[in-house]
């Protein structure tokens, strides 16, 4: 499902191609059909948005939102377990949650960077797709509301994605995973690497970040594998 794909791309740093190609890709995103009305209109206003302004403001403008803005973070277990070492657990159950079904994730990217985590669905079956989406919506919907809260732009991305989830997030796991992110600073200097810039529209769209193994789909569970492996991923 390229739906998932799309919006991780409109998530992920921006580069000229992307940018260039936002009316491409939201008329993907119509032609597939998972997402309608609001939605559509909303990131359609939003990819249109990006075409008229500088390419260097709209990076600055995701830095600022995702990398230095600590409750933005795209990097979904630091709003579950921040920096204990329970991340790193998590971090290795989701990555054998990506093995577990024949992919490989790029190297260059935590496994619970959006993103990415997005790309995987797309290569999933509609309704695991939404299943384990799902099992991160409450996360999901945290960023939303602060993206919401400040008016962000991308806030409409995270509307798509709760729109596509197989359950509504629950308020009180939202409201506690709040709680816990804020006891943490919210803006700080972040020294992580600068997001990579250099893939274009076309080759994100064809080529996943998850080169596919063995598995025949990466929605048919391998041996051993629960129905709903990422609760032991750490979502949960």
């Amino acid at each position: 499902m390229e739906t998932f794909r799309i919006l991780g791309l409109l998530l992920d740093y921006p580069n000229a191609e992307v940018v260039a190609a936002g009316p491409a890709l939201i008329g993907r995103l119509a032609e597939e059909g998972l997402l309608h009305g609001d939605h559509l209109r909303a990131l359609g206003l939003f990819v249109e948005r990006r075409m008229t302004t500088d390419l260097l403001e709209i990076q600055e403008d995701y830095v600022h939102t995702f990398d230095r803005t600590r409750s933005h973070c795209l990097h979904l277990f630091e709003h579950v377990h921040g920096e204990s070492r329970d991340r790193g657990t998590a971090m290795v159950a989701l990555l054998q949650t990506y093995e577990d079904r024949g992919l490989s994730p790029d190297s260059r990217e935590l496994p619970d960077y959006l993103p990415l985590f997005l790309e995987f669905l797309s290569q999933c079956s509609p309704e695991e797709a939404r299943e384990f989406l799902g099992d991160a919506i409450a996360i999901v919907a945290l960023i939303g509301q602060r993206l919401r809260a400040k008016a962000s732009p991308y806030a409409c991305v995270f509307d798509a994605l709760e729109s596509l989830s197989d359950r509504a997030p629950d308020e009180v796991r939202v409201a506690a995973l709040g709680h816990t992110a804020g006891e943490r600073p919210d803006d700080r200097p972040d020294d992580r690497d600068e997001p990579d810039a250099s893939r274009d529209a076309n080759s994100a769209l064809e080529t996943p970040c998850f080169p596919i193994g063995t598995a025949s789909h990466p929605g048919a569970p391998s041996g051993g594998v629960s129905p709903s492996p990422l609760k032991a991923g750490g979502f949960q």
